[in-house]
């Protein structure tokens, strides 16, 4: 019994990380870099280096409360 709880346990471990790794459609991200964007500008922010550096911390913000694994990259 206490290895069946043991192999549950590690299984459920395994499946958690799976599910963190999992890449988001083209559909999500293109939501939510438009959410960011918006949010950008309502900051202020003009310059567009800062506006991308802070469109893909969003967008990776965004994607690490929903499970997904984060981009490096703002282009598809």
């Amino acid at each position: 019994m206490k290895h069946y709880a043991m192999a549950l346990a590690a299984t459920m471990v395994w499946v958690s990380a799976a599910h963190a790794q999992e890449t988001p459609d083209a559909e999500l991200l293109n939501d939510l870099k438009g959410y960011c964007l918006e949010l950008a500008e309502e900051d202020g922010l003009t310059d567009a280096a800062e506006k991308d550096a802070y469109v893909l911390n969003c967008v990776n913000e965004e994607l690490e409360a929903e499970g997904y694994a984060p981009i490096s990259s703002l282009e598809n």
